[in-house]
């Protein structure tokens, strides 16, 4: 899977200069993608969907795919959340769409891995901007908001007419 280098979002124009302050640069990332999230909406060419939601803290994201020969042609996404998980959502559709569903898989596994810090090192090139999630580890109900999309998109890829939980 290609690495999806990060771009800052062209309703900002320039971010600021981070100097290469690896926990500003995350910081930057995850509040450019909450405030500008990368395929938001609905998509009306749907044929899979996925619901998650943590009720603990009210965040709810609901996934929509358009999946032909078990590959994902459109992805779109809606929700409520705090940034962490919205930029964690917006960071997965950038990263899913086109892919085969087996890869998508395979990334959420990832993903967890991550959150969990059983992933190594060599293997967050694959990740892309998602690495920038690593910085909730230490904080594991951050971790449950960066998760949740995930389990929307899960619950979409398996076709699952539950909603996940993060409770």
């Amino acid at each position: 899977m290609p690495r999806q280098s990060y771009q800052p979002s062209a309703v900002d124009g320039a971010l600021p200069n981070t100097d290469g302050d690896p926990v500003a640069d995350r910081r930057t990332l995850i509040l450019d993608h909450s405030r500008h999230p990368r395929n938001f909406g609905t998509l009306a060419s749907a044929n899979r969907t996925g619901k998650a939601e943590n009720p603990v803290c009210g965040d709810r994201y609901q996934v929509f795919l358009n999946v032909m020969a078990g590959r994902i042609e459109a992805v779109r996404f809606r929700g409520t959340g705090c940034a962490i998980s919205m930029a964690s959502a917006s960071m997965m559709m950038d990263l899913v769409e086109h892919q085969p569903v087996g890869d998508a898989e395979s990334l959420v596994d990832n993903v967890r891995k991550l959150l969990a810090g059983e992933l190594s090192e060599d293997s967050y090139a694959a990740l892309g901007d998602l690495v920038a999630l690593a910085g909730v580890r230490p904080l594991p109900l951050r971790m449950k908001c960066a998760i949740l999309p995930w389990h929307a998109l899960l619950a979409a890829l398996r076709d699952e007419s539950n909603p996940a939980s993060t409770k």
